[in-house]
Parts: structure tokens; sequence; C-alpha cells
């Protein structure tokens, strides 16, 4: 059962979306400044038990205001 995740890469970021775990509790990766705030909140959204989310160092620059609120709402454990 798959509980920590890493990735690395503006590619393996994306393929995120098709990820769908059950008990992900840590995502962390870098290269990801292509990631945007849409798809930063799908991801929060199929993974509810998230209690860790890091990613950099560099900064995804596409990531809003709004996709952070909606990603602390998906991810209360945050």
């Amino acid at each position: 059962h798959l509980q920590k995740l890493r990735f690395r890469g503006a590619e393996a970021a994306e393929a995120l979306l098709h990820l769908r775990v059950k008990n992900l509790r840590e995502l962390s990766g870098d290269g990801c400044r292509k990631m945007t705030g849409a798809t930063l909140a799908v991801i929060a959204a199929r993974h509810e038990s998230l209690q860790s989310l890091q990613l950099g160092p560099v900064f995804c620059d596409k990531v809003t205001s709004d996709a952070i609120k909606a990603i602390a709402h998906c991810c209360p454990s945050l």
C-alpha cells in the first residue's frame, strides 16, 4: 500500500493526474514548474489523506491562492 511518493520532472508531475492511491500520505517532488493550480487541486481531491505536500525547489508560479485554498479544503490533515 503506497503511502509516500516522490516524483521528479514535469512529465512525472503531469502523470500524477492519473494516480489514485487510497492511503497516500506524503507527496513530494521537484521539476514541477509547469504544474498548475488546477492540477494540484485535482491531485488533492483524489488524495484527501495527504498529510505532507512538498514541491520545489523551483517555485510553482502557476499555483494560485485559490488552488491552495482548494487543497486545504480537500486535505484537512495537511
